[in-house]
């Protein structure tokens, strides 16, 4: 029995000093989590293994969710030497960047109301709709230029200040309105100026060009055609444009390789999701050689809209990785001017800009160098666009 007892306290010391002893050696190899940055921008692209000053053996790393502007718990589980550990940080999402005011001078005639804060855009990263308002005295019924100010307020207190004039003028007297000389360009001088070894001319249309005469199209040496296959209403309804079909079938009887495009009013990202659904159904029988673009314009109206600049970008990256996804080549339609102020992608782009030379300064596969156009096969005016190869 003796011996039995005595068995049994060696066995529990020995228990007892293996656990101490791995409780030293647990505490010894743990180590002090020290973090390279506890705020983190919103939006921005990084895993939780870029956040920590030591090297250790990260069990969980993975991306941090930095979608919305707060305060997050993170767990760490990492691996050192025999042991596994769990530990709890604490970071803060946060949002520096201020509003974006696209601010112009304006000018009214005297005694015409103006609704100065929806005149301009004034837009956010992260806030669907940010504070913006205007400071400054003007009587709309006294001609003179007013000096005023566009401030803009995020929800995290970044603000945006422009100043601009107000300019109040007196209306000018009628008079007998003498006819003018129409004024357009022929689509055999985009032709003569433009075609290079590596450039294709073409056109884009719509219900807007009525009937076309698709043969005639293609004998005066136009080389493809991007047509509008639909779009979408502020409420959402989706429709088809009605001269898609025949616009289609009669562009590929003739040889012309065409793309299309869908004119989104989306404000929300599973409102894109269904854009690029519809889309896709109307083109399943057709060869779309030249792609899939997304084309939201909606900028004179973006206050109205509700969205942040994310969302925007989020909504477009929707339709055109699906796009992509299906197979068919995605495209970014937009004028020179918002590529350069709000959109945010690394799409292939088709941009508009209606002059003699493009000043874009990104890179681009298609430019709509006009819209008053005129070519063979079409009686009135149309886009006429160059496509890089």
């Amino acid at each position: 029995m003796k011996k039995i007892i005595i068995s049994l306290t060696i066995v529990i010391m020995l228990s007892l000093i293996t656990t101490i002893t791995l409780k030293i050696m647990y505490k010894k190899n743990k180590i002090e989590i020290t973090l390279k940055q506890s705020e983190i921008e919103v939006y921005k692209d990084i895993t939780l293994k870029e956040i920590i000053n030591e090297e250790i053996n990260l069990i969980n790393d993975h991306k941090i969710d930095t979608e919305k502007v707060g305060e997050q718990e993170l767990e760490i589980n990492y691996k050192n030497k025999i042991f596994t550990y769990k530990e709890n940080i604490k970071i803060n999402i946060v949002d520096t960047e201020s509003p974006v005011i696209l601010s112009k001078n304006l000018t009214i005639y005297k005694g015409n109301d103006i609704d100065l804060v929806n005149s301009m855009l004034c837009g956010d990263n992260y806030d669907a709709r940010p504070n913006c308002y205007v400071e400054g005295n003007y009587n709309i019924n006294e001609i003179g230029t007013y000096n005023l100010k566009y401030i803009g307020v995020d929800s995290s207190n970044n603000k945006r200040e422009l100043e601009f004039k107000l300019n109040v003028i007196e209306q000018p007297k009628e008079t007998k309105n003498e006819p003018k000389e129409e004024s357009f360009i022929a689509f055999k001088d985009i032709v003569n100026k433009h075609k290079k070894n590596n450039t294709r001319i073409g056109i884009d249309v719509s219900k807007w060009q009525g009937n076309i005469d698709f043969e005639a199209v293609k004998n005066a040496k136009a080389e493809f055609v991007m047509i509008k296959a639909g779009g979408s209403y502020i409420d959402g309804e989706l429709y088809t444009d009605p001269y898609f079909i025949t616009n289609i079938e009669n562009a590929l009887k003739n040889n012309l390789d065409v793309g299309v495009y869908f004119y989104s009013n989306a404000n929300t990202i599973e409102q894109a999701k269904k854009e690029i659904d519809y889309v896709l159904d109307l083109i399943k029988e057709y060869d779309i050689k030249l792609g899939i673009a997304f084309d939201w314009e909606n900028f004179t109206d973006f206050n109205t809209y509700n969205i942040s600049f994310h969302t925007l970008n989020k909504m477009a990256t929707t339709f055109l990785e699906e796009t992509k996804n299906k197979g068919y080549k995605p495209l970014l339609y937009s004028s020179k001017y918002y590529l350069e102020n709000i959109w945010n992608l690394n799409y292939d782009t088709w941009v508009a800009q209606y002059a003699d030379n493009n000043t874009y300064q990104g890179d681009y596969v298609m430019w709509q160098q006009c819209s008053d156009g005129k070519i063979d096969g079409i009686l009135g005016y149309v886009d006429i666009d160059i496509l890089y190869e």
